[in-house]
């Protein structure tokens, strides 16, 4: 949404207050969508937070299809991670790898590791030159 800085609008109000004036068609319209000509006093961000309103209702059904794929899609991993019984040897795995390579180190007897290290095991490589994955 494109929108005035709040200066300039500042600056409109305070010259609209000036007689004679004459102005061009987009500040006039301008003018006319953030005073009523019955209340020089509202507020300009009351129109703002409407326009916001009306965005967000307009993009609603976009929106919640995406939070819905998203929702979906994390149930569907949190299904996998607690029932997949190879995910769990693969991770059970990496975790014995990983402590027997740093056993000796403040990272060997580790509890368990970040995800992003289930990404390392296919460039890690055994004596045989085979992945870890």
């Amino acid at each position: 949404m494109i929108w005035p800085k709040e200066s300039n609008l500042d600056d409109l109000l305070k010259e609209k207050l000036e007689e004679g004036e004459v102005w061009e068609k987009g500040e006039t319209y301008m003018l006319k969508l953030i005073v009523r000509e019955d209340d020089e006093t509202q507020s300009i961000g009351s129109l703002q937070n409407r326009l916001k309103i009306w965005k967000f209702k307009g993009n609603w059904d976009e929106e919640k299809l995406i939070a819905d794929n998203f929702y979906k899609n994390c149930m569907n991993a949190y299904n996998q991670i607690q029932s997949n019984k190879y995910f769990l040897q693969v991770i059970g795995y990496t975790l014995g790898i990983g402590n027997v390579l740093n056993g000796g180190t403040p990272k060997g007897q580790a509890d368990g590791f970040d995800l992003p290290v289930l990404g390392k095991l296919n460039s890690m490589k055994d004596n045989t030159n085979q992945t870890l994955l």
